[in-house]
Parts: structure tokens; C-alpha cells; sequence
């Protein structure tokens, strides 16, 4: 929020998802500028995959693996609240004794990093960047403390399950279109519903490719506003 109070002001034109409401940036600028589009950012990369078998070699897996994949918490970002063991921790704690598990953990810190290969040596830490929208195409379960990669792993049809604090207007809204994603504050009704996804990850893996064409590619509607704007010039 307090870099879109900054940006946000400069911008003739500003694409957001129809899931957000206008009145949510109208703290920073007027609703006329705001241009809403029926999908989300993660449709103009997802759409075009073609998963890649490449990262599982890069990371010791292989494709009859069970592979869940966690990303860790913003824990530094000023609107993230102070804890002493985050969500994806405790998740992690839960699950890190099951059978034939794969788990993947995404730090976003060397701190986190140092944590889990201390308390979890068995959890592969990617030491360097790896085609996580592959990776997540091949797994049973995404988990995350952020938004992105739940969207990924929903758009792919991967039960996907996002630990922000915060409410995610585009989560609910691809939720409500029948997308296997989910979003939880406490951490116990989380595993509750991590447990049962474990058990029969069949059962929750949504064949999503018809839904995907559905959703509309925000670099489309980038390109028709900037014809526009080439033929037209701005309007304010």
C-alpha cells in the first residue's frame, strides 16, 4: 500500500483484476484510470506452459514421486505480523514424517534456510532459481505463506492452499470459479485440509485446462490499451 500511495498517482492507466474492487485503490488514485480485466496476472504464464521434467532431475525428484511444494512467508515485509514459528513452519512440522513425502521448501531469506536444513535436513532447498510453475505442475500439494504460487498451482489444477494473514480478493474469486485453492488464517484448519489432500491427492486435482481458456491474459488487455492509446492518445 505504501508504494502504490507513491506510484500509483503517476499512472494514466492502471490494469487490475475485476476480482479486486475499484474502491481499493481509491485511496491513491481516481476509479476512472483503473481498467479491470476477467482473470489474473498468473494466466499469461501458466496458460503458455508446457511443464518441463528438466526440474525434477535439477532437484533429485523424479515424476512417481509424491512432491509437495512449500514457500516460505514475507516475514520482513512491514505488513506481515511478528511471529516466533510462522504457518509454513508449523505446516511443515506436521507433515515432514510422512512416508514417501518429497518436500520442496522455497526460503525467500538465508535465514529460513539455515532454519530448515537445521530442523528439517530431509527438505530440498533449492540453492538457486529452478521453473517453479514446472515443478508445481508435478506436484500433489503447493502451500504457501504468499499468493502467487497458491494462483500458480490453482490455475494448474494442483491443490494449492496460501497462509497470507491478509484477505486476497483474486484467491476467492478464482475459489469461486471451481479452482482447488484455498486460504486459511489458522494454521490447525490448514492441516486438517493438508491431511486429506495427502491422503487422496487424486481426489483434489482439478482438470483445469478448459477453465483456463476462459480467464482473460492481462498482456492482452495490455496491448489493446496501448493500440489504443497509440491511435487515441490518453484520455483522462
Amino acid at each position: 500500500m505504501f508504494v502504490n500511495r507513491l506510484t500509483l498517482p503517476l499512472a494514466e492507466k492502471i490494469l487490475i483484476p475485476k476480482a479486486i474492487p475499484k474502491e481499493a485503490f481509491t485511496y491513491a488514485t481516481p476509479p476512472h484510470r483503473l481498467i479491470q480485466y476477467e482473470g489474473v496476472d498468473e494466466v499469461s504464464w501458466i496458460r503458455k506452459l508446457k511443464p518441463k521434467t528438466r526440474v525434477l532431475r535439477k532437484l533429485g525428484l523424479s515424476r512417481r514421486d509424491e512432491i509437495v511444494v512449500i514457500r516460505s512467508e514475507e516475514v520482513k515485509a512491514s505488513y506481515y505480523p511478528k511471529l516466533m514459528e510462522t504457518p509454513t513452519i508449523k505446516i511443515l512440522s506436521e507433515i515432514y514424517s510422512r512416508e514417501n513425502l518429497k518436500i520442496v521448501y522455497f526460503a525467500r531469506y538465508p535465514d529460513q534456510r539455515k532454519l530448515i536444513s537445521k530442523k528439517f535436513p530431509k527438505v530440498i532447498l533449492p540453492k538457486r532459481a529452478v521453473d517453479a510453475p514446472s515443478l508445481i505442475a508435478f506436484s500433489k500439494l503447493v502451500v504457501t505463506g504468499g499468493g502467487t504460487m497458491s494462483r500458480e498451482g490453482a490455475l494448474l489444477g494442483v491443490p494449492s492452499i496460501s497462509l497470507f494473514p491478509a484477505k486476497l480478493h483474486v484467491n476467492e474469486w478464482l475459489s469461486s470459479l471451481g479452482f482447488p485453492l484455498w486460504q486459511f488464517k489458522k494454521t490447525e484448519e490448514a492441516v486438517k485440509l493438508i491431511n486429506k489432500i495427502l491422503d487422496n491427492p487424486d481426489k483434489f486435482r482439478v482438470d483445469t485446462s478448459f477453465m483456463l481458456t476462459e480467464l482473460e491474459d492481462p498482456v492482452d488487455t495490455l496491448i489493446r490499451i496501448l493500440e489504443e492509446v497509440k491511435f487515441n492518445g490518453w484520455s483522462s
